[in-house]
């Protein structure tokens, strides 16, 4: 199973569920970095969800999982 750490949290995901998809759109955020100039690239929706996603994995999720 993969995992990561962050704010001392391991955090764990299927790899062929969530981990398959996240490196799939990680995979389409690099291509369209090399292909679009930096305003279009910075205001694009797939990069947009990417940076969410991974702002919510990193930061969010892990900030503070016990004050819920």
């Amino acid at each position: 199973m993969a995992q990561f750490k962050s704010n001392g949290w391991e955090v764990y995901f299927h790899p062929q569920l969530f981990g398959r998809q996240y490196q799939e759109l990680f995979e389409r955020v690099s291509r369209l970095q090399e292909q679009l100039p930096e305003g279009a690239y910075k205001t694009h929706a797939t990069v947009k969800l990417f940076a969410a996603i991974t702002v919510a994995i990193e930061t969010k999720i892990t900030s503070d999982i016990m004050s819920g």
